[in-house]
């Protein structure tokens, strides 16, 4: 089994309140730390019940923009998604995050599928060692497995936003990414 490099969606998001006790000075501390992590925009529903605290997508905002990010995504990661019409297809019979969410379980395309994994918050600096969020994703960029020759055009995607983003610079042009020894 090998690692890979995932771009995606984060859906839901749950901490353990009892593992975050120490490296965030109890529960108050961990959903200010979840909600400045990942929640500044407001996309994020907060719950909890009595030993976890849960951020999870909100419908309405993934109802408004899914399909449509997810191709300004495409576009601007892949100059060649085969599977693209395909996820499209699948993607436009339905309306709602839930639907679209059971498309992503199916792993039916490399660039749209579920995962979790888990998350270190940067908040808390012995959080590291005593805190971890797990994570529902759902996957449209997968790289690797990890070792070299797999980053090309990844690191081709993070140019071009890079450049983009320093645009006003023209050293901008001469930014390069790749791995070194």
């Amino acid at each position: 089994m090998g690692r890979f490099l995932v771009i995606g969606i984060a859906t839901r998001m749950v901490a353990d309140k009892n593992e975050c006790e120490k490296a965030f000075k109890g529960v108050e501390g961990l959903k200010a730390a979840m909600e400045n992590q990942f929640n500044s925009s407001g996309i994020y529903q907060m719950s909890e019940t009595e030993s976890k605290i849960i951020l999870e997508l909100k419908p309405e905002v993934a109802e408004r923009e899914w399909i449509d990010f997810i191709g300004a995504f495409y576009d601007i990661r892949y100059s060649d998604y085969v599977e693209r019409d395909m996820v499209f297809e699948e993607l436009s019979q339905k309306d709602n995050l839930k639907d679209w969410l059971e498309i992503a379980e199916g792993k039916e395309f490399e660039g749209y599928q579920a995962t979790h994994f888990y998350y270190c918050p940067m908040d808390s600096p012995s959080a590291f060692y005593d805190a971890y969020v797990s994570m529902d994703v759902v996957i449209l960029s997968l790289d690797g497995k990890i070792m070299m020759e797999c980053y090309d055009s990844l690191f081709d995607f993070f140019t071009r936003l890079i450049r983009e983003k320093l645009s006003n610079y023209r050293l901008a042009d001469s930014l390069i990414i790749d791995i070194t020894e």
